[in-house]
């Protein structure tokens, strides 16, 4: 069996370096993968196991998918409190026919926001996140096209 190397990545701590159906095999949900020209398993460099039932998978184009099993619940009242915290690049849409907080870094007069999409769908905590530089509807498209690996 091949041993998977520990790497301080996108867990923020040292974590083994995963595949794709890996992932898949070990999760107690269906793993998403993005179907999209700035995502796809051909531009997947990294997938993390963070612990528990968090992993990462890190694209090419700067994109990272976060996917966890949520326990807790997530509604549009949750996004709107997160969006007016941050009222300026915080709102609150709908993206894979749920409620989803939209933080777009074009609207960041600091620049320093990457940009992400997070919502739960089927009982999963996703949040698509770019590198300050991929606009928001990218982002939300990006989202949109997650589909289960098997």
């Amino acid at each position: 069996m091949r041993a998977f190397p520990q790497i301080v990545g996108a867990c923020g701590a040292a974590a083994p370096e995963w595949t794709i159906s890996k992932a898949a095999a070990a999760e107690p949900y269906q793993v998403l993968v993005p179907h999209d020209i700035l995502a796809d398993l051909s531009s997947i460099t990294h997938v993390w196991n963070c612990g528990g039932s968090y992993i990462v998978e890190q694209f090419s184009s700067g994109i990272n998918v976060y996917l966890e099993l949520n326990n807790g619940a997530a509604s549009a009242t949750a996004w709107a409190a997160l969006a007016a915290a941050d009222p300026t690049t915080t709102s609150v849409g709908t993206v894979r026919g749920q409620p989803a907080a939209l933080i777009d870094p074009d609207k960041d007069p600091t620049h320093q926001s990457n940009g992400s999409v997070t919502l739960v769908d089927a009982g999963v905590w996703i949040v698509v996140e770019g590198n300050g530089k991929i606009p928001i509807t990218d982002l939300e498209r990006v989202t949109n096209s997650l589909q289960p690996t098997s």
